[in-house]
């Protein structure tokens, strides 16, 4: 038996959802929301990766990213830690 999993999108900092409004945070949230609904229907692990890497404003935290979209270092190893966890 194979255990699948689907990852959350990562959140995006205030400066993209700026310059890219299809990048929003919300438009994020519900796809988020659309493929945790489906994972629940076909049995499949939803990691929410999403929720370790925002802020308290709901946006990527900007400590984490050096542009707004990709992660730096220190991003990566809470996302590996956070993924070590995951059953």
């Amino acid at each position: 038996d194979t255990k699948i999993y689907i990852q959350s999108i990562f959140p995006v900092s205030a400066n993209i959802e700026n310059e890219r409004p299809l990048l929003s945070n919300q438009n994020i949230d519900e796809f988020n929301h659309a493929l945790r609904g489906m994972c629940d229907e076909h049995g499949i692990c939803f990691v929410d990766v999403c929720s370790l890497l925002k802020d308290e404003h709901g946006r990527l935290d900007e400590s984490l990213s050096s542009d707004g979209i990709h992660l730096k270092f220190q991003g990566y190893g809470l996302w590996l830690d956070y993924l070590k966890n995951v059953k």
